[in-house]
């Protein structure tokens, strides 16, 4: 059994327009070895869009994934 964990985190900031737009993303996934050839990915994504100082969008996504390989 192997158990791998990443944490990534992504920051952007664009000020070209004459409005401030911010973009933040961060990440936390971990994947899971069952067997050979059998794995389990699951990752967390939370980000957040602002434009002009004020939060545009936001939220939260789980994605997940059982992968055979044979």
């Amino acid at each position: 059994d192997v158990l791998k964990v990443a944490v990534g985190q992504s920051n952007s900031e664009n000020d070209n327009s004459g409005t401030k737009l911010e973009a933040a993303n961060t990440t936390i996934s971990a994947a899971y070895t069952i067997a050979p050839g059998l794995t389990f990915n699951i990752s967390s994504h939370d980000f957040e869009y602002k434009s002009g100082g004020t939060v545009a969008n936001d939220g939260q996504a789980i994605q997940s994934e059982l992968k055979m390989s044979f």
